[in-house]
């Protein structure tokens, strides 16, 4: 425990004992003995220690365990911030960010350090009646839609944020954009424009040259682009062949069933061939789009290059099995990964299709080193690079640097099981080759390999 002099004695109650105990600074009797002197260091990893399992549940319930270490003292204070606003996380109600908001405010105003430029990390999860969360690690604050547009300009505080995650958990095709334009504008300004290195943006509704122009011209500086809309589809897993007649028959009526049928029509997970006629026009509507990005290094589109209607004709082919070739099955399907006929059918062609536009968009993007896409068809030995890695900030700015070694996991079922292809440039080809691909089969075919597939993995939903 620390000693030291407090300002300040707090009126609230206590904690339950059942709880973590709080670092509580408390006065001493002054005497003539000089007191030993705790290298400013060492507290600062005390601090971090304490709050290191709450800062990502909830920042308020991190920063309780240090307010009275936070008041002792301009130092201690400091570093209190500093630790707790690293990782911004805030949950469950409009209050819990407007109390923080207040907080800092308060603290801002002794002008004694900049609080708001502490913050580096923060996230967005827009779930439905247009909620927002706040957070860095995937949990964070809700609030409603009023509170969005009449606090956006809220975001402007944040000078020194180098990462960004959105999640648009239900955001709809209509809804998407206005979103967008409700944030963006109060996300650029100068400072941030240059800071912001990493976007993240989980379950969109679609990706379009409109979103990826939108992205290119707000944020100019950023070096790893993280968009999907397939993570939609990952949330709703479960078995597509059941084991017995009535079951079967109760299919159809399964919450999950409806739900999943939702998600499909509310997104465009497969924009080939009814958005993008081809691969070719997917690209370049693409690559054009993105590039003002002229320092952007990793790229991932979590969009099916396989064409639009492959996951409605495996299910459907699966359902209309008969019932005896269910029940009599050792092993069923439960993913176009798992099944043979799937395989046989789609998955080179599948597989030449992302290659071919893996190619192309490192021919249109100078300074792309690695790109990733969505995939059903997923390798044996499956393994995950965790999202969370792309928001970490190493100051590494080689091109050339390896990727992260990715962590394996478990797999489980699933009514499909999603997974991203990843390449790396490690040689270019000569721009005059020709490029063609034949969109028929769901794939195509391109001459000389200029790609390393580093692999081919689960993402959890």
């Amino acid at each position: 425990m620390l000693r030291t002099l407090s300002r300040t004695s707090s009126g609230r109650s206590r904690q339950p004992t059942s709880q973590s105990p709080s670092l509580f600074i408390v006065a001493v009797k002054p005497n003539n003995r000089r007191s030993p002197r705790i290298p400013i260091e060492l507290v600062e990893i005390i601090v971090a220690f304490l709050i290191h399992d709450y800062r990502t549940i909830n920042s308020r319930t991190a920063f309780s365990l240090i307010l009275s270490f936070s008041l002792a003292s301009k130092a201690f204070r400091q570093i209190a911030f500093r630790n707790c606003l690293r990782l911004l996380c805030i949950n469950h109600d409009s209050a819990s960010w407007d109390g923080i908001h207040a907080m800092i405010s308060n603290f801002q105003s002794w002008k004694d350090l900049n609080v708001f430029s502490l913050i580096k990390q923060v996230s967005f999860f827009f779930l439905i009646d247009y909620c927002i969360r706040l957070s860095v690690s995937h949990r964070a604050l809700d609030t409603s839609s009023a509170s969005i547009v009449k606090d956006a300009t809220r975001l402007r505080s944040l000078t020194n944020l180098q990462g960004l995650r959105l999640v648009f958990d239900k955001e709809g095709l209509s809804t998407q954009r206005s979103t967008c334009n409700i944030l963006f504008p109060n996300l650029s300004i100068p400072s941030s424009r240059q800071s912001l290195s990493v976007l993240i943006i989980d379950m969109l509704p679609r990706i379009d040259r409109s979103l990826l122009s939108h992205i290119s011209t707000t944020f100019p500086s950023l070096k790893k682009l993280f968009l999907s809309v397939t993570d939609r589809l990952s949330s709703c897993e479960f078995p597509i062949l059941l084991q017995s007649t009535q079951r079967l028959l109760l299919y159809y009526h399964h919450p999950e069933w409806d739900r999943f049928m939702d998600t499909l029509e509310c997104c465009l997970h497969s924009p080939i061939p009814h958005s993008h006629g081809d691969l070719h026009l997917l690209v370049e509507a693409f690559s054009n789009a993105l590039q003002p990005l002229t320092h952007l290094n990793e790229l991932h589109l979590g969009v099916f290059l396989s064409n639009e209607e492959m996951i409605s004709n495996h299910i459907l082919s699966h359902l209309n099995e008969k019932i005896s070739a269910v029940t009599a099955a050792t092993t069923t399907a439960r993913s176009l990964s798992d099944c043979r006929q799937c395989q046989e059918t789609f998955r080179a062609g599948v597989r030449e299709r992302e290659e071919l536009a893996s190619r192309l968009m490192f021919r249109r993007l100078p300074s792309l080193c690695l790109i990733s896409w969505s995939t059903l068809f997923l390798d044996s030995t499956s393994i995950t690079t965790p999202k969370s890695t792309l928001m970490s900030f190493d100051n590494s700015d080689a091109p050339d640097s390896a990727p992260r070694v990715p962590q394996d996991i478990a797999t489980g079922f699933a009514l499909i099981r999603i997974g991203t292809v990843q390449l790396v440039l490690v040689d270019m080809v000569d721009q005059d080759d020709d490029i063609d691909i034949d969109d028929s089969s769901g794939g195509g075919s391109g001459e000389g390999r200029i790609l390393r597939r580093e692999m081919a993995h689960y993402r959890p939903g």
